[in-house]
């Protein structure tokens, strides 16, 4: 029995829609992916960029006189900057730079600029080393609350609960999800109280 032109019409139209629910599917989980890879990436380049940061601050605190630091940290933060630009690129880059590499035409991409700054922080001669460290830490709290925003880390913890809730029968009534996002009507202890609790223990301790 032969089908009907209608009937071959909507088995091949039933077919191209399977096909593209397919390919759809393949793709959304494709940009997933990518997004997962480029957030873990930079989460892991962001980490480099507050140690270095860190060991540059400290460098500055425990040092005296008007020299350089050790020109390392310098180095290093170059470095990541650059790094950072694989992920962060330069906006802008039709309207000026032209004469420049495709990477650095254009503006800077305002999470860079704290890194940029602290180089050439650190590339100075200083005369008061405590009061930069100062200003450097200023420089890496702007860059972790730039980065921050682009990673939204409230977002993530907020999917990460749902997960939790889903996955384990003792969390599904908890809205916290075990002290991972914020408790109603309970605020942190704060690091004063933590300190304090932490020195209460030590003294009681047997070891």
């Amino acid at each position: 029995m032969e089908m009907e032109p209608s009937s071959w019409i909507g088995a091949l139209g039933l077919v191209i829609s399977i096909l593209a629910i397919s390919v759809s599917y393949r793709l959304s989980r494709r940009s997933e992916l990518g997004l997962a890879v480029w957030t873990q990436e930079l989460r892991a380049w962001s980490g480099d960029v507050v140690k270095a940061l860190t060991a540059a601050r400290y460098a500055l605190t425990n040092s005296t006189g008007t020299t350089q630091i050790d020109i390392s940290h310098a180095q290093s933060l170059s470095a990541l900057i650059d790094i950072g630009r694989l992920y962060l690129p330069n906006q802008d880059v039709d309207k000026h730079g032209i004469e420049k590499p495709p990477a650095y035409r254009g503006d800077r991409h305002s999470a860079l600029d704290p890194l940029v700054a602290s180089v050439r922080l650190l590339e100075a001669e200083l005369e008061d080393h405590a009061g930069e460290a100062l200003v450097l830490w200023e420089l890496q709290r702007e860059f972790v609350s730039r980065v921050s925003e682009i990673l939204e880390p409230r977002l993530h913890n907020r999917a990460i609960a749902r997960l939790l809730r889903r996955g384990y029968v003792d969390r599904k009534r908890d809205p916290s999800a075990g002290g991972l996002l914020p408790q109603k009507r309970k605020r942190p202890m704060g690091a004063t109280a933590a300190l304090s609790m932490a020195r209460k223990r030590a003294r009681c301790s047997d070891y």
